[in-house]
């Protein structure tokens, strides 16, 4: 359980943070919604939306406003890959959030704990499954790092002589 829920806080992350977009007065408002409303999402919600990060078809349109009225921002941290990659992480997490709900929702009454045959099967089992989460924590944690080390660059440079210069150049 507590490998899963180290890899929903990855999920959580990438996808509270993964995306903004807003007028700059707004952003701070607009990005604790957006925690907020991840926060109470299931596993399962969160993979959807992870994964559709990688979904070389998805030709999402820009949210900027026709009428820009003070300094609008616009954020999208996507991965980069093609339909076979897409397809097999899909699957793959598709599979985990399957795992993931059989162990919290019913594994008690399948498993006999009187039986060490059932406890034998049972560790087999979850040993198993933990290779496999934790392969998928190593990838998600490096694209949360990158995510992080964008996010990190990009207020460095907004913050910067030279970003600030062409904030006020593209109003001009």
């Amino acid at each position: 359980m507590v490998l899963f829920q180290q890899l929903e806080q990855l999920l959580k992350f990438i996808v509270a943070n993964g995306r903004i977009s807003g007028y700059a007065s707004e952003l701070e408002n607009i990005k604790a919604k957006q925690v907020a409303r991840i926060n109470n999402q299931t596993m399962g919600q969160l993979v959807g939306q992870y994964i559709e990060s990688a979904n070389p078809d998805n030709g999402e349109n820009s949210s900027e406003p026709e009428e820009i009225t003070e300094a609008y921002i616009s954020f999208n941290f996507r991965i980069d890959s093609d339909s076979v990659f897409y397809e097999t992480k899909k699957e793959g997490l598709a599979r985990l959030v399957s795992e993931r709900n059989e162990l919290v929702h019913h594994l008690l009454p399948r498993f006999d704990t009187s039986s060490a045959k059932s406890c034998k099967e049972l560790g087999k089992k979850l040993d198993d499954q933990s290779e496999m989460i934790r392969k998928e924590i190593l990838e998600t944690k490096a694209i949360a790092n990158a995510l992080h080390e964008v996010r990190k660059e990009l207020a460095i440079f907004l913050n910067s002589d030279e970003g600030k210069k062409q904030f006020e150049l593209s109003f001009l």
